[in-house]
């Protein structure tokens, strides 16, 4: 079914391009743009001193170097966070987007 004022893309890109790339980092941002899509969806999350990032999990153990819940964490430390290695060694040193 469609509506004539919506016009769904016929890509949008789960995580930025997350099988090409760490997914929720500027690289699966790129990655989506550079493969055609032009939307993209993307996980945003408080840290505890309320700065907004884009991350998925509750923690950063699975995505990052890091390890620790994100309610926990506050800028100065996320922003050390490598959130690419763990995808390939290509992504080293990607951060965590706020």
């Amino acid at each position: 079914m469609t509506h004539p004022a919506i016009q769904v893309p016929a890509l949008i890109a789960h995580r930025g391009y997350s099988a090409a790339a760490p997914e929720n980092t500027l690289a699966a941002v790129r990655a989506a743009h550079q493969a055609g899509a032009t939307w993209v969806e993307l996980d945003v999350q408080l840290l505890g001193d309320g700065t907004p990032v884009i991350w998925h999990d509750a923690d950063v153990a699975r995505c990052s170097n890091g390890r620790g819940n994100l309610a926990s964490l506050n800028w100065a430390t996320a922003k050390t966070l490598d959130a690419g290695s763990w995808f390939g060694d290509s992504f080293a040193g990607e951060k965590c987007p706020a």
